[in-house]
C-alpha cells in the first residue's frame, strides 16, 4: 500500500501551485536558474520533474521513486530512476543543489523516516537546500463517513508503524538530522471540494488515495469492496458540504 501513494503526487504538486504560486518553496531561484542539480524523492509520474525542466532549462533534474510510471517523455534535461530513500540512494555524496520530497508521510515508518531523510542529507551538496512538503492527516469540518474513514484509517496506518503527525513534524526531522541551517517551518490551510480550482484538487487527490489504498483497506476492515466504495462516495460528497479543509505543511534548510 504504501508504495502506491505516489499516484496522487501530481495533484499534491499542481495544488501547491495554486495555493503559493510556485512547486518549491526553498531559495532556490537565482540558482536555478544559472545551473543545478536537482533531486525529486517519490517522483511518482514525473510531472514535477517535468514542468521545473521546462522551466530551468540550465538545471539537471533527476526524479525517484519505487515505481516509475511517467506519463509522457521526459525532456532532455531531466531523467526517472527506480530507487527508495529509505533503503539507501544511488548516488555519491554531495550531488544535488537541491533534494526535495512531497507526500512521504504514508511512504515510511518511523524509522524509515530517519533513514530517508539522512539519504537526502547526505547526497544534497554544501549550502544546498533540502525541502519536505506534507499533507496533514488531520482533516477538519468533516461528515461522518469521512470521520469513520478517518479513524479506520490512523488505526491501519498506527499499527504499521506508521507516524499520521508527521506533517506537523517535519522540523523536527530536519533539525534531527543534524548538518542543516536556517529550517523555516510553516503551514497553509486548504479547502477540500469547495473554494474553486484548489479545492477541486485537493478533493481529486483524496480520492485517488481512496482508491489506492482500497484492497488493503477492505482488508484490514473486513469490508467488502462495495461497502467501501459507497462510504469513500458518501465522504466525497460531505467535503462540499461541510466544506472541509486541512493544512499543508512545508519545511527547508541548508546543509552547512
Amino acid at each position: 500500500m504504501m508504495k502506491k501513494l505516489s499516484a496522487c503526487r501530481s495533484t499534491s504538486c499542481y495544488s501547491s501551485r495554486s495555493l503559493f504560486g510556485r512547486i518549491y518553496f526553498s531559495p532556490m531561484e537565482e540558482t536555478l536558474k544559472r545551473g543545478a542539480r536537482v533531486l525529486d524523492v517519490g517522483a511518482g509520474p514525473g510531472l514535477w520533474i517535468r514542468d521545473m525542466a521546462e522551466q530551468y532549462p540550465n538545471s539537471h533534474f533527476t526524479g525517484t521513486d519505487a515505481m516509475i510510471y511517467p506519463i509522457s517523455t521526459p525532456p532532455k534535461n531531466c531523467q526517472l530512476r527506480i530507487a527508495d530513500a529509505a533503503e539507501g540512494l544511488p548516488f555519491p555524496d554531495n550531488t544535488f543543489d537541491f533534494v526535495l520530497q512531497h507526500d512521504g508521510l504514508m511512504r515510511y515508518t518511523h524509522s524509515e523516516w530517519d533513514m530517508a531523510i539522512k539519504e537526502l542529507v547526505r547526497v544534497l551538496k554544501p549550502g544546498g537546500w533540502i525541502e519536505l512538503v506534507e499533507c496533514s492527516c488531520a482533516l477538519q469540518d468533516i461528515g461522518p463517513n469521512l470521520s469513520i474513514w478517518l479513524m479506520r484509517l490512523t488505526v491501519s496506518l498506527q499499527s504499521r508503524n506508521i507516524n499520521v503527525k508527521m506533517a506537523s513534524q517535519l522540523n523536527r526531522y530536519l533539525e534531527k538530522a543534524g548538518s542543516l541551517e536556517n529550517v523555516e517551518f510553516s503551514h497553509r490551510s486548504v479547502p477540500i471540494g469547495w473554494l474553486g480550482k484548489l479545492g477541486d484538487l485537493m478533493l481529486e487527490c483524496m480520492e485517488r488515495l481512496f482508491d489506492s489504498m482500497k484492497p488493503r483497506l477492505c482488508e484490514d476492515w473486513s469490508m467488502s469492496l462495495s461497502k467501501y466504495d459507497k462510504i469513500v462516495q458518501a465522504a466525497s460528497k460531505e467535503c462540499r458540504e461541510f466544506k472541509s479543509w486541512t493544512n499543508v505543511h512545508y519545511a527547508y534548510g541548508r546543509k552547512l
